[in-house]
C-alpha cells in the first residue's frame, strides 16, 4: 500500500536548521508560514537568533523577564529630569525638593522598600551648574542630552561624536561624574547617533516613545541587537529607527500616559479645570500596564516643570498633581520600586522575584537625603566660576580658563573663581533676583558646609 509522508517543523527542527545556516554562513532564514503557530509564538521564537538577557541581549517584547509571574514581578518607576539646570532652579524655586526628600506631608512618597525617589538627570551642555550633575550621580545617575540641542534626525556621525564626547568630557572634568545613558534632543534618533553611543561605551538610550493608540505597547526595555523586531511606531515619530544592529546597547522606552492625545508628563499642562480628568487618565494608563506585565513606567519631566517659567515661582497645581499621582502609585502596594534605568537593566539581566526583593527591606541603600546640590561634590568642595558672559559652579577648586563651548578646549585654573554670593539668593521670588555679572569680580574661593540644607 502507498503511505502518506507528512513533514512539519517544530521548535527543535527549526533550531537545528538555524544552526546549520549559521555554520554555513548563509545570510538568513525565511519562514512560510506561521499562521498555525502556538499562541505564545514557539515557532517564531525558535526561528529568530538566540538572545539572552544574561548575555546583555533582549528582544523588544511585552514578556516579563525571567518568565516571572505577574505577582512576582516588581513595578519599577523611573524618574527622569532633563535639560540644563542651575542652582537657581533647584535651590531657589525648591523644584523637586518635595519629591526627592519626601518633604510633602500631604502626599508622602516612598516605595516598597521605604526609599524616596531616585532619578536620572539628562543634562545638556549649556547654562549648566556642574555641581547639579554631580548631585545626580550621587543620588541617581547621569545621562547626556546633546551639547547644543541643535541636532536633528539627519545629523551625521561626526557631529554626534563632537557633541557627545565634549559633553562627556565636561561632565567628567567639571562635575567629576560620568554619564552612562543618553537621549537624543527632541527624540531625533538615527543610525549615526546609535553608533556614536556604542563607540563611547554608553549603556542605554531613552529616546523611543510608545504612544501608538492602537498598539498601546507596554514594552520592557530591550537591546538594539535586532532592529528588524522593533515596532516602527517607537522610533519613526521624530527620528528614524535603527537599520543596523547595535549589540548590547539598551533602549529604555517611555510609555506614554495618554495615548489618545499623545500626552505624557513632559508635555501636558494641568490646570484646575482639567486636573480630575487628567488624573483619571494617568491612573488608568498606569493600571493598564500594571495589570498586564508591569513594564517600567517613566516619569519624564523638565527641571523647570513645576515653575510657571524659567526663574519663576512654583506652580502648586503641577506640584500637587505629580505628588498625588506618585503617592497613589506607591500607597497600598508592596511591589513598587523607584529605580534608575541602569538599575532596571541590571534587574532584567538577572531577574529577582518580588518576594526576594522585599526580603531585602531594611538592608537596601536608599538615596541619601543628606546629600544636596551644595555638598555632593567630593569633600563638599565646589567653586563658582565667573566670566564676563556669566557664571556657573564646578566641583573642585579650579575653573576652566574659558567657559565650556563646543569646539573649544580649556585648561583648569584658579584665576577664574568668583564670589558664591549669587549662588543661592535669599529672595524666594526668583523672577526678581538678578544673575548679572558685576564689572569687578571678587576672586574668593568658598567651600560650602556639608551640613547645609537647601
Amino acid at each position: 500500500t502507498k503511505g502518506i509522508y507528512i513533514t512539519y517543523d517544530d521548535p527543535r527542527s527549526i533550531k537545528a536548521k538555524k544552526t546549520i545556516i549559521h555554520n554555513l554562513g548563509i545570510a538568513g532564514l525565511m519562514d512560510w508560514e506561521l499562521g498555525m503557530d502556538s499562541p505564545n509564538g514557539e515557532l517564531f521564537q525558535a526561528s529568530i537568533p538566540d538572545c539572552f538577557e544574561s548575555q546583555n541581549c533582549r528582544f523588544p517584547s511585552q514578556t516579563i523577564p525571567g518568565g516571572l509571574s505577574l505577582s512576582q514581578t516588581p513595578q519599577f518607576i523611573v524618574l527622569q529630569l532633563e535639560d540644563a539646570v542651575t542652582n537657581y532652579d533647584f535651590a531657589n524655586i525648591g523644584e523637586f525638593t518635595f519629591l526627592l526628600r519626601n518633604a510633602n506631608p500631604t502626599y508622602p512618597i516612598k516605595d516598597s522598600l521605604g526609599c524616596t525617589p531616585t532619578f536620572t538627570g539628562y543634562f545638556s551642555g549649556q547654562n549648566l551648574d556642574y555641581n547639579m550633575v554631580n548631585y545626580a550621580s550621587r543620588v541617581g545617575s547621569v545621562a547626556m542630552r546633546g551639547y547644543t540641542m541643535s541636532t536633528t534626525a539627519t545629523t551625521t556621525a561626526s557631529t554626534w561624536t563632537s557633541e557627545l564626547t565634549k559633553l562627556k568630557s565636561d561632565f567628567q572634568t567639571l562635575a567629576q561624574a560620568t554619564p552612562i545613558g543618553s537621549r537624543a534632543p527632541y527624540f531625533t534618533i538615527n543610525d549615526d547617533y546609535f553608533q556614536t553611543l556604542v563607540n563611547m561605551g554608553v549603556k542605554f538610550d531613552s529616546s523611543m516613545v510608545a504612544n501608538n493608540p492602537i498598539l498601546k505597547s507596554a514594552i520592557w526595555p530591550f537591546t538594539l541587537d535586532h532592529p528588524e523586531l522593533i515596532d516602527p511606531s517607537l522610533c519613526n515619530q521624530f527620528g528614524s529607527c535603527p537599520t543596523k544592529s547595535y549589540n548590547g546597547l539598551w533602549e529604555f522606552p517611555i510609555i506614554t500616559f495618554d495615548y489618545a492625545n499623545s500626552l505624557d508628563f513632559y508635555n501636558f499642562q494641568v490646570t484646575s479645570s482639567n486636573y480630575a480628568s487628567l488624573m483619571t487618565t494617568f491612573k488608568n494608563s498606569f493600571l493598564a500596564t500594571y495589570t498586564k506585565n508591569k513594564a517600567p513606567r517613566v516619569i519624564n519631566l523638565r527641571w523647570n516643570y513645576f515653575s510657571n517659567g524659567w526663574f519663576d515661582t512654583i506652580n502648586p497645581t503641577k506640584q500637587r498633581f505629580v505628588s498625588e499621582f506618585l503617592n497613589w502609585v506607591t500607597s497600598g502596594r508592596n511591589d513598587v520600586f523607584f529605580a534608575t534605568e541602569s538599575q532596571v537593566i541590571d534587574w532584567i539581566k538577572n531577574p529577582i522575584p518580588l518576594s526576594q526583593m522585599l526580603a531585602k527591606c531594611g538592608t537596601t541603600t536608599c538615596p541619601n537625603p543628606q546629600v544636596t546640590p551644595e555638598n555632593s561634590c567630593p569633600n563638599g568642595i565646589q567653586t563658582r566660576c565667573a566670566y564676563s558672559g556669566g557664571r556657573f559652579t564646578v566641583c573642585g577648586t579650579q575653573c576652566p580658563t574659558t567657559p565650556p563651548t563646543l569646539g573649544q578646549t580649556y585648561t583648569l585654573s584658579s584665576t577664574m573663581t568668583g564670589s558664591m554670593t549669587d549662588m543661592y539668593p535669599t529672595n524666594q521670588n526668583v523672577a526678581q533676583a538678578t544673575n548679572t555679572v558685576p564689572s569687578a569680580v571678587s576672586y574668593t574661593h568658598l567651600t560650602l558646609p556639608t551640613n547645609r540644607e537647601v
